[in-house]
């Protein structure tokens, strides 16, 4: 894992956590960087600085997970506060 790809990880459980979860970093994982949990729900999380390709979008989303589990994928633009956030 490079040291930019870590770094946007980190930014992205920083703004979890600030919304109220816990997060755990999936390292070595090819698909998901993170999972996030509340009382309520959970949140897998791919983080990336591109946005991902059709491809890739289609196999995120073709993974069963439970029902109040969510996907989403952190895209961090250059210079960004902030992620944009992809429901899929």
């Amino acid at each position: 894992m490079s040291d930019a790809q870590s770094r946007l990880e980190r930014r992205s459980v920083k703004a979890l956590e600030s919304c109220g979860y816990e997060c755990l970093r999936l390292t070595g994982r090819d698909r998901w960087n993170i999972l996030a949990l509340s009382q309520t729900d959970a949140i897998l999380v791919k983080v990336a600085r591109d946005a991902p390709t059709p491809e890739e979008t289609e196999d995120l989303k073709s993974l069963r997970c439970p029902e109040n589990c969510r996907k989403i994928i952190h895209r961090w633009r250059r210079r960004a506060r902030l992620p944009d956030v992809l429901v899929l």
